[in-house]
């Protein structure tokens, strides 16, 4: 179901459609994805340092007039998880005025809201005080996350706040930021399969649209498809680099037995699957496996990816 409205998605607006759950995702929609951004990060908090994983959320547009009014009826996988918050900028809603600005809170704070800075760098900072507010399932201010089907917005579609803009943090994509969630400590979490809401003003004939899409990770490289970015397989310690080559040790697709070691084995594995569909051997991917594949098994023979300066 699409919801299509012309006036502005308020706070009577955001209870009703909270209620609903007939949306599906419209592959044509202008919000086209949401993406979460996670990585570690090292921040000064004052007397204290922040030290925990940061992740940042961005809705993908398709148009630059293209603006996000809510991000409505969320359900987080992390439901429960007590997020960090900056002692010099507690609470959910932007607040970086810069009077008491610290490398926490500007790069680490947990914060939601519709329309966020996009500067220069892959972590953007908090933004200043904006429009934007809770839904009553946010569960307040100074909640310790958004609690079940909670939500954020602005409270007009006038507000022009929410407009899409160029977000290095995802590679450039055409996108508004609406959130951050960071966990101090030294373990890995991702937002990934979280379901929302998102509701937006179409920049192209100033409709009000919705529809619901679940959060996406942000994936750089992930040569060992684990649907975790390589960079922070390493620093998590989910895979190794063993040899110190900069390619993660799960990333030799040649080694097909798993071995660590490209050798007579694989050679045989190999060749069993020649001139099948089998794309384990498909080693560069073009759907053939063949001559091209073979020299690719061949250049990295006997590179051993278990013993520090292999290959």
């Amino acid at each position: 179901m699409h919801w299509n409205t012309t006036r502005n998605a308020g706070m009577a607006s955001l209870v009703a459609i909270s209620a609903w759950s007939g949306f599906s995702a419209d592959v044509n929609a202008d919000a086209q994805d949401v993406l979460a951004h996670g990585r570690p990060v090292v921040a000064n908090d004052g007397a204290t340092d922040f030290t925990g994983h940061v992740v940042d959320l961005y809705v993908v547009l398709d148009h630059p007039d293209d603006r996000i009014l809510a991000f409505a009826s969320m359900i987080d996988v992390n439901l429960g998880t007590n997020y960090y918050q900056s002692s010099t900028g507690a609470g959910w809603l932007p607040s970086n005025d810069r009077s008491e600005q610290t490398e926490a809170r500007t790069y680490a704070d947990s914060f939601v809201t519709i329309g966020g800075t996009a500067n220069s760098g892959a972590t953007p900072v908090q933004p200043s005080f904006n429009q934007t507010e809770l839904d009553p399932g946010f569960g307040g201010n100074g909640a310790a996350g958004p609690e079940y089907m909670g939500g954020w917005y602005v409270p007009g579609s006038e507000l022009t706040q929410g407009t899409a803009q160029e977000q290095p943090g995802i590679g450039g994509q055409l996108a508004v930021m609406v959130g951050r969630f960071a966990i101090e400590g030294d373990e890995y979490f991702s937002m990934a399969e979280t379901p929302v809401l998102v509701v937006w003003v179409d920049g192209e004939n100033g409709s009000v649209n919705g529809t619901q899409i679940d959060v996406r990770e942000y994936i750089i490289d992930d040569c060992n498809q684990n649907g975790i970015d390589d960079a922070n397989d390493l620093f998590y310690g989910f895979d190794v680099d063993g040899n110190g080559d900069g390619i993660l040790d799960g990333c030799l697709p040649t080694d097909l037995d798993g071995n660590g070691t490209v050798d007579g084995a694989d050679l045989a594995m190999f060749l069993a699957r020649w001139g099948t569909d089998d794309q384990s051997a498909d080693f560069n991917n073009d759907g053939l496996i063949d001559g091209l594949d073979l020299a690719l098994l061949l250049a990295a023979w006997s590179i051993d990816r278990d013993e520090p300066g292999g290959g």
